[in-house]
């Protein structure tokens, strides 16, 4: 924008020279040749840049197809509920898809925002396994409030005594929902490094973490082991009729 203007500024003002008006010459040719090279500078930095991301993209497929997972690097948003609901301008970026337990699963980095300014742009890592288990809606927080972190609900804590609280709608409980939110599964989303945020919501359980290195090893075996672990859950009940 601002080598736009420079250029725009430059050559009227070296115009107005040529023509005997109020105009630089000198200053204009000089606005107009730094307003170039700015625009030169970006488009430069912006190709680096598109350089640098189909590099990352083509090492996450390269994983991806080692592993026997499929990799989508960028389209629409998934169908998801909760807080990872899309909007028209919502899209997932290497998306990363398997079959755990015999439930699905997917991670992406999620980019959503009604108008795509930086107040309300989203963007964060997720894990979302479907379960269909007949549980009530629920809300699991550890203190990690994101910039799209699960619904707030005002249930009975089933988690008292601890730094993170699971909570459904209403007054209802379901202590089944302390057997998917295991000790294990707790200590999983309470992981300084890579834990977050979660819910149960629509039968699909919801992991939303801070944006992270899709490349990071150490990632990615955490996101496996939190699908394992939410996927055991099904395996136990069997899928809601």
């Amino acid at each position: 924008m601002v080598g736009g203007l420079l250029v725009v500024v430059g050559a009227v003002t070296t115009l107005l020279g040529v023509l005997g008006g109020d105009g630089d010459v000198a200053l204009g040719l000089v606005m107009t040749g730094c307003g170039a090279l700015i625009g030169l500078l970006v488009g430069l930095l912006a190709r680096l840049q598109d350089r640098r991301g189909d590099g990352r993209t083509a090492r996450l497929a390269a994983f991806a197809h080692a592993n026997g997972l499929d990799h989508d690097p960028r389209g629409p948003a998934s169908d998801l509920p909760g807080a990872l609901r899309p909007d028209v301008h919502a899209t997932a970026w290497n998306r990363v898809t398997w079959s755990v337990g015999g439930a699905s699963a997917e991670s992406a980095t999620y980019h959503g925002g009604s108008t795509g300014t930086v107040p309300n742009a989203v963007r964060l890592r997720y894990l979302a396994v479907r379960l269909d288990l007949d549980l009530p809606d629920l809300t699991f927080r550890c203190g990690r409030h994101g910039p799209a972190f699960a619904e707030e609900r005002r249930g009975p804590d089933l988690l008292q005594g601890r730094p993170c609280s699971l909570r459904a709608g209403g007054l209802r409980t379901d202590e089944r929902a302390t057997v998917l939110f295991s000790d294990r599964v707790v200590a999983l989303l309470t992981d300084r490094d890579h834990g977050g945020d979660a819910e149960y919501v629509g039968g699909w359980f919801l992991a939303h973490v801070r944006d992270r290195d899709e490349l990071d090893a150490g990632s990615w075996a955490h996101l496996f082991a939190l699908a394992d672990n939410v996927a055991a859950a099904r395996t136990r009940w069997g899928p809601h009729r």
